[in-house]
């Protein structure tokens, strides 16, 4: 059914335990995967007459920065993806709108599913914070899989129950 997921991944745990998933589901359709990193865009802080406000990178470091934990995030999937047999490709591009990014990135390799984490926030925070995966749900034509960690849902019940 699915040939080629496209898994946006951050470094957090949340999409640590996504990519995990989404390269079982792979596994399971024969579908390749397409990880994908979106960094921010640089901004120079002025404070003032300073161009730099102490403490902060230069655009090199910054760049050089981005480029070196991008490349820990993506690299980690590979080895799960490979360690599978899995089609694996790695792509990462700078933007602050950070669900077109993701919905562009899949429309450009030829993605047939975006598999992407959710916090699970209520939809009044989604409101006030406006999620990225809500955004993408509403803004993709291409089909979003929304995976939800089971670890957070016994959390909640284990806090109802309490």
């Amino acid at each position: 059914m699915f040939t080629r997921i496209l898994v946006p991944i951050d470094g957090s745990k949340l999409s640590k335990e996504s990519a995990i998933a989404a390269v079982s589901l792979a596994r399971n359709l024969g579908a390749e995967i397409v990880a994908f990193v979106v960094t921010p865009v640089y901004k120079m802080r002025v404070i003032e007459d300073a161009a730099f406000a102490p403490g902060t990178l230069s655009e090199v470091d910054f760049n050089r920065a981005v480029k070196r934990s991008s490349k820990t995030y993506l690299g980690e999937i590979q080895t799960m993806a490979e360690a599978r047999g899995i089609v694996f490709t790695a792509a990462q591009v700078s933007s602050d709108k950070i669900a077109p990014a993701i919905i562009e990135a899949a429309e450009k390799h030829g993605c047939d599913l975006i598999f992407i984490g959710s916090h699970g926030r209520s939809n009044l925070v989604q409101i006030f914070l406006g999620g990225v995966t809500t955004k993408v749900l509403s803004l993709s034509s291409i089909p979003v899989m929304v995976y939800r960690s089971p670890k957070k849902k016994a959390k909640r019940a284990a806090a109802k129950r309490a």
